[in-house]
């Protein structure tokens, strides 16, 4: 019997901009920061990713764009991401929508990220 590979979800395209986004962010190289390598990990582990990840999922709640937490999984795990770190983006997904409140670091992408988003979707980027 053949093991069926999943399929990537359909998310509107401003959904898959914003985690195309997120992921160039979480998974950006690293930089020096003076004379050392900076450390940061390449997972939601780091506070930043974190903050990316919690300000994506209110950005597109407060704008209107639907998206449900499995799917946002299932596309991070087809997009290079680690089993792990997937769960935990669709738990945050699944956190904001329910309202829940989040303490983190400010929001890396600026009021303006929905609107590259939308620019992108189009194929306006």
């Amino acid at each position: 019997m053949e093991e069926a590979t999943p399929e990537v979800p359909i998310l509107d395209p401003v959904v898959v901009k914003a985690l195309e986004d997120l992921t160039s962010f979480v998974f950006r190289p690293r930089r020096f920061s003076g004379l050392r390598l900076e450390k940061r990990s390449k997972s939601l582990a780091d506070p930043g990713a974190r903050a990316g990840a919690v300000h994506t999922f209110k950005h597109l709640k407060h704008h209107g764009y639907s998206y449900e937490p499995p799917a946002v999984a299932l596309w991070a795990t087809t997009h290079g991401w680690k089993a792990d770190d997937a769960d935990e983006l669709s738990t945050y997904a699944a956190g904001v929508l329910a309202g829940e409140r989040y303490h983190t670091y400010p929001d890396p992408f600026g009021m303006t990220a929905i609107d590259r988003w939308r620019a992108g979707a189009q194929g306006k980027n």
